[in-house]
């Protein structure tokens, strides 16, 4: 496991893969409910990363699957997390319904455990994907809400995408010139941390704004 999660920040993300099945292979005969979900998650995030968001999804619903027969009070960082990553992918498959509920409930969960880094990036995720559905006031509300917590959020992964998505979110409310600014505000963070494919992500979104801006 710590090898597979040593890959994916080189760009190896086929040797992360390879690397969390054979995790999963040596679990499964230990039997630890608790580190098979943490392992599987571990390859939905690469999965993820490859941009393979219904693969994703589909190993993220057996980490539910799995959850459940866990003590609640022992799970709630893991729905957590599971519903972060769940709502990124919908939202990058464009299922904006599902993605709002998934972040609302990750965003709830964030706020009771006080863990503003995965909560501003959940909320960012509410406010692309309600700016997606036209729902311009509630866009605003969560907009708002993610700059009041960004301040609190330390760790500069999530920090990273929190930005990212407030660009999105920015972008489809029209206004390009928030929505550059955020990404900016995102690249540079991510190069200050050496966050390699977020860095790719934030220019690749950078040239979809300047194309949108006729720049």
């Amino acid at each position: 496991q710590t090898l597979a999660a040593t890959y994916p920040d080189l760009g190896l993300l086929d040797d992360a893969l390879e690397a969390n099945q054979q995790a999963l292979a040596v679990l499964a005969d230990v039997g630890d409910q608790a580190l098979y979900c943490k392992a599987l998650m571990d390859s939905a995030y690469v999965l993820q990363a490859r941009e393979q968001f219904v693969e994703s999804l589909e190993v993220l619903d057996n980490v539910s699957n799995r959850l459940v027969l866990l003590p609640p009070e022992e799970t709630v960082y893991d729905r957590l997390v599971l519903d972060y990553a769940r709502s990124h992918n919908l939202l990058r498959l464009e299922r904006y319904t599902e993605a709002a509920t998934s972040a609302t409930r990750a965003v709830a969960a964030a706020r009771s455990i006080g863990n503003f880094s995965m909560g501003a990036g959940c909320l960012s995720i509410l406010a692309a994907a309600r700016a997606r559905l036209g729902a311009l006031e509630e866009t605003r509300e969560s907009i708002a809400a993610l700059m009041r917590m960004l301040d609190a959020a330390e760790d500069p992964f999530d920090r990273s995408i929190a930005l990212m998505n407030c660009g999105r979110a920015l972008s489809a409310l029209g206004d390009v010139d928030g929505a550059l600014a955020r990404t900016e505000d995102a690249l540079a963070n991510a190069e200050s941390k050496g966050i390699k494919r977020l860095i790719a992500e934030c220019h690749r979104q950078l040239a979809e704004l300047y194309e949108q801006a006729g720049r």
